[in-house]
């Protein structure tokens, strides 16, 4: 799902409108910006936006939370972000899992309790 800045989301009514503003990328990510594009039926969109990649999701949504540009997401991610908002009800399926991975002595705290209870001990 595409997000972004509060402010940016004001000026967002169709997918059409991401024409002329900046998508941004992460490295890795399953699902990117042509394949949401093509759902959403203005795959042409693409040739009319600025693109920036990251090296990482973490990037992606650090800079559109701060109005840089529109990020592609998981649902599950925004669950707790009040920093960004998704201008489009537009989702596509993914088959990405996410891994939490920490050293077996270590404490999981209170605040990692958004990520789900199913924590598995390997």
């Amino acid at each position: 799902m595409p997000v972004c800045s509060e402010t940016l989301a004001k000026t967002l009514s169709a997918p059409e409108d991401l024409a002329g503003h900046t998508l941004l990328h992460a490295v890795g990510f399953g699902v990117g910006w042509p394949g949401w594009l093509q759902e959403a039926g203005v795959a042409h969109v693409e040739a009319q936006c600025w693109s920036l990649t990251c090296d990482n999701q973490v990037m992606t949504l650090a800079l559109a939370s701060q109005g840089g540009g529109v990020s592609l997401t998981h649902r599950r991610l925004m669950e707790q972000r009040s920093d960004l908002v998704a201008p489009f009800d537009i989702t596509v399926p993914s088959d990405e899992r996410f891994w939490l991975v920490r050293p077996s002595r270590r404490h999981i705290s209170d605040e990692a309790g958004w990520c789900g209870s199913g924590f598995a001990t390997l």
